[in-house]
């Protein structure tokens, strides 16, 4: 009975890998043309000059901003560090 069922398993197996699955997986003799489009890649983008020149005034007024805002943290830094080292010389 166990050499039965294993020779089943067997042909269900072979028949499975050799007949039923390359059928569903036949490769179709005309395949549909690709078709590229220029639309597809990437062209530039074309920004406006005013676009642009606000752009920039944007940038320049952050990057000023974050350097008076560093300027002003290293300030506050260095009178910390000044207090820091004036209470040191009292304890001392």
């Amino acid at each position: 009975m166990n050499d039965l069922l294993f020779y089943l398993t067997i042909l269900a197996l072979l028949y499975y890998f050799f007949y039923y699955r390359p059928h569903s997986k036949l490769i179709n003799p005309n395949p549909p043309k690709l078709t590229h489009s220029q639309f597809t890649q990437t062209e530039p983008t074309q920004i406006d000059n005013s676009e642009l020149a606000e752009l920039k005034i944007k940038n320049q007024t952050l990057t000023t901003k974050l350097e008076t805002n560093q300027q002003d943290y290293q300030s506050r830094i260095n009178e910390k560090q000044t207090q820091i080292t004036n209470l040191q010389d009292q304890l001392r």
